[in-house]
C-alpha cells in the first residue's frame, strides 16, 4: 500500500467495498534471524543501503502508523511470518530490496557481496537453513 497513490486508492476502495466493508493492508518489516545476523542486517539496512530508501519505504518502517487512513481503523494484533532460508536466500532477498537496487545503480557495485561474505561468519554451512522472521505491519479499517 505504500506505493499506492493514497486519494486514488481510498477513492476506488470507498467505491467497491459493501458500507461496513473491511479494508486491510499489510507489509513485512526488516528480517530477523539472530543476534548478530540481525545487527549486521540492521546495519546494512540503516547504513549501508539507508539513503536509497525512499520516503514510501520509511512508511513501512514506521509501521503503517503515519499512512493516512481515512476509515474506522480497527486494532489488529501483531503478526509475523516465517519461513527456512539459506544464506544465498537472505542474500537473494537484500538483493530485492528497492534501497539495493538502487545504490548498485549509483555506485556501480552490490553492497550485498560484502555482506555476505561477513554474514557466513554466523552461517557456517552456508547450505544450512535458518528460520527467518518478518513482523508484519498492518493496517486495518471499516468503510
Amino acid at each position: 500500500m505504500h506505493w499506492f497513490d493514497f486519494e486514488a486508492f481510498y477513492t476506488e476502495a470507498r467505491r467497491v467495498l459493501k458500507p461496513g466493508g473491511i479494508i486491510a493492508a499489510w507489509a513485512y518489516e526488516i528480517p530477523f534471524i539472530t543476534p548478530e545476523i540481525d545487527k549486521m542486517v540492521r546495519y546494512y539496512h540503516d547504513t549501508t543501503v539507508n539513503e536509497y530508501w525512499q520516503a514510501e519505504n520509511r512508511l513501512v518502517e514506521k509501521g503503517y502508523t503515519t499512512i493516512p487512513f481515512p476509515f474506522h481503523e480497527i486494532d489488529n494484533p501483531r503478526f509475523s511470518s516465517g519461513m527456512e532460508m539459506t544464506l544465498d536466500d537472505v542474500v537473494g532477498l537484500l538483493n530485492t530490496w528497492s534501497a539495493t537496487q538502487r545504490f548498485i545503480e549509483n555506485k556501480g557495485f552490490n553492497p550485498t557481496a560484502e555482506l555476505r561474505d561477513q554474514l557466513k561468519h554466523y552461517w557456517q554451512n552456508q547450505e544450512e537453513q535458518k528460520q527467518v522472521n518478518w513482523k508484519l505491519c498492518l493496517k486495518v479499517g471499516r468503510v
